[in-house]
């Protein structure tokens, strides 16, 4: 969308975003096929590339180009958005020295190397050092941006805009207070999911290729996408036509692998969404990593964990997998579905998995806070896995070193996994309104219908809206966390048969 009204500042921005995108190319190829005497490299050509795009985001040729489109007027609306959000990014990041972008660029890539190496041998000191450092650069950026009441909100309005810890407190309070009877009401049920129908032997390449075909089924474009084997699952992005999914394989464990492709194809999905016409613009982006996570949550567990989608697709499951011909639907659907205690966030079921991220939200909030510091958190972090789950960590990697986050500096981030579950119940009771054969079709294999509404609703707007903005026009409600509660009582309280 170039018209001639933002045709310069779209031509500026596309330049910042096309240095960011190769950087995150480096990046991708860091978490998958570097080999590791590369990073050393690795981190200074990825601190190179954050100083060039960040100069190029606040030059004063983009500032120029930002300020004569801001004059217009008969500015579209989705050309009104471009500047708004083009604005956003270009004040930010002019408050940001550019020594600092690359020493914070260097940093994390040094981190994720260290980090790596920590969570394979379980050695936390041989990264906290790095952490140190990490947390110490992101508390300068918080000063620099600058915050109305806590340091920790510059860094969650990066990835939820507009989200404050005043705003979150109370949300993730109530999500807490809610989730917790129900664990526990869980927990007392006398009714446990046979376990051995989704463990034994699973090859890496047979799992991987049903994964493929799966992905296909919910309408991701295996011609302009990918799948690469990653320690820690994520999806990243270049353009809708170049869009990559990681995964990783426990050959014992089809969970695993299965769930984390499904969670990492619903944000690919959306990325393929985004309209063409405003790719390469500033709002040619999602909107908010809040709403990306309802993506990804929604089809992993609301559309993935249901019978429905089993009762079409365990039978080529099945037929993949010999040994599995005689699982039952039943069985099945309910072992995908165990409720249980467990140390890895993304290995949790739906009901105990807010609990892992608001730990972690309550981690960062105090660490920006100045209350904790890095070297206490192992400590902490097994005391409140105590506290909310009943359990302690064995190890570090299964603790306090088993998230990449923080490697990455991504301080901010976990609150969205929470908000993406909540998004997400609201956009599946909507969709099921406006398609009433939507559970039905799923049933039949029929996924493309959920695609569509989604693109139409969520994906093809990109930042045209704000996130509560989109959901109020994508739902007709703000957020809340009863839809989210209802679903996950009423779906569990009949797997567990709780009263």
């Amino acid at each position: 969308m170039k018209t001639i009204r933002v045709k310069e500042l779209v031509d500026r921005w596309g330049d910042y975003e096309d240095v960011s995108y190769a950087s995150r190319v480096l990046e991708w190829d860091q978490e998958t096929y570097l080999p590791e005497g590369g990073a050393t490299a690795r981190g200074t050509q990825i601190a190179a590339l954050a100083g060039i795009a960040h100069e190029k985001l606040v030059s004063k040729e983009f500032r120029a180009a930002l300020k004569t489109v801001e004059k217009r007027k008969g500015l579209t609306p989705k050309e009104r958005a471009m500047v708004r959000e083009a604005r956003r990014d270009h004040l930010r990041a002019a408050r940001i020295p550019e020594a600092l972008v690359r020493d914070i660029a260097l940093a994390e890539s040094t981190g994720l190397t260290a980090w790596r190496k920590a969570y394979q041998t379980n050695h936390w000191r041989g990264f906290a050092g790095n952490l140190a450092e990490i947390v110490r650069l992101k508390k300068r950026v918080a000063d620099c941006v600058g915050y109305d009441k806590v340091p920790y909100d510059a860094h969650l309005d990066v990835y939820e805009p507009g989200a404050t810890v005043a705003q979150l407190d109370p949300i993730l309070a109530e999500l807490k207070e809610a989730t917790m009877p129900l664990v526990r009401a869980i927990a007392r049920s006398k009714r446990r999911p046979n376990m051995r129908v989704v463990r034994g032997k699973f090859p890496q390449e047979a799992q991987l290729e049903y994964g493929r075909w799966i992905v296909e089924q919910m309408g991701f474009d295996m011609d302009n996408g990918r799948i690469d084997l990653t320690t820690h699952p994520f999806c990243t992005s270049f353009d809708p036509r170049d869009v990559r999914l990681t995964t990783r394989v426990d050959e014992t464990d089809l969970r695993v692998c299965l769930f984390s492709i499904l969670h990492e194809a619903g944000h690919g999905i959306y990325e393929q969404g985004i309209d063409p016409a405003i790719v390469r613009t500033p709002i040619g982006q999602a909107v908010s990593l809040g709403i990306h996570e309802s993506q990804s949550r929604m089809w992993e567990n609301v559309v993935g964990r249901s019978r429905g989608f089993w009762k079409r697709y365990l039978p080529p499951l099945q037929k993949r997998f010999p040994a599995m011909k005689s699982v039952k639907l039943d069985d099945f659907h309910f072992a995908v579905n165990e409720v249980t205690p467990s140390f890895i966030r993304t290995e949790a079921d739906e009901v105990t998995y807010n609990l892992h991220v608001i730990l972690r939200y309550e981690i960062e909030k105090d660490l920006f806070a100045g209350k904790i510091k890095t070297g206490d958190l192992p400590a902490i972090w097994n005391a409140k896995m105590k506290s909310f789950l009943g359990i302690t960590p064995p190890t570090h990697s299964k603790g306090v070193l088993q998230d990449v986050h923080w490697a990455m500096g991504l301080f901010g981030y976990f609150p969205t996994y929470s908000l993406g579950n909540l998004y997400g119940a609201q956009l599946w009771d909507r969709a099921k309104m406006d398609l009433p054969r939507l559970e039905s079709g799923i049933a039949q294999g029929k996924l493309l219908p959920l695609r569509d509404w989604l693109r139409k609703h969520v994906h093809a707007p990109g930042r045209t809206y704000d996130a509560a903005t989109l959901l109020k026009r994508a739902t007709g409600q703000s957020l809340a966390v009863q839809p989210f509660m209802t679903y996950v009582t009423e779906k569990f309280g009949a797997l567990y048969d709780l009263d």
